[in-house]
């Protein structure tokens, strides 16, 4: 059961992310902005373009997707294609991810204090140990045989 827990994990907070991200297109153009995107790409949005819209839409079905193959490297839905390959780019890019938003509240000018800053850090702090549900659950569910312990 504890072998599951990692990959459940990070298949919950990929589909948390997924709807977050449709959440910020109801909640407009300012919640884009608390969310990290450019103000440009946000005032695109409130401007009534189809461009932000495609591309919040394009990231939720990303992490929608990286949040089925977190099930399906549990066994709790059928194997999908590459299972190994994708779970190690997914761990690798949100690893990756979380360490470089890090970097930047650390090493630049960052703002901290305001509300978008407390936002990032804690978004980065997420990412990454997504990143790290992701490869403990690579790692025990196919370290025997290559395959994943539960079918």
């Amino acid at each position: 059961m504890m072998r599951r827990l990692p990959l459940d994990l990070a298949a919950i907070f990929m589909f948390v992310g997924a709807l977050f991200h449709i959440a910020c297109l109801f909640g407009g153009a300012d919640w884009l902005i608390f969310a990290g995107a450019p103000t440009e790409f946000a005032e695109s949005y409130r401007q009534g373009n189809i461009e932000p819209v495609i591309w919040t839409l394009a990231i939720a079905l990303m992490l929608a997707i990286w949040g089925l193959y977190a099930l399906s490297g549990n066994g709790r839905i059928r194997r999908l294609p590459l299972l190994k390959t994708a779970l190690g780019l997914i761990a690798f890019l949100m690893l990756a991810r979380g360490l470089i938003g890090l970097y930047m509240l650390v090493a630049t000018d960052w703002p901290w204090h305001s509300a978008m800053g407390k936002f990032h850090a804690a978004a980065s702090v997420m990412i990454f140990g997504v990143g790290m549900f992701y490869t403990i659950g690579l790692v025990q569910n196919f370290r025997r045989n290559s395959q994943p312990v539960f079918k």
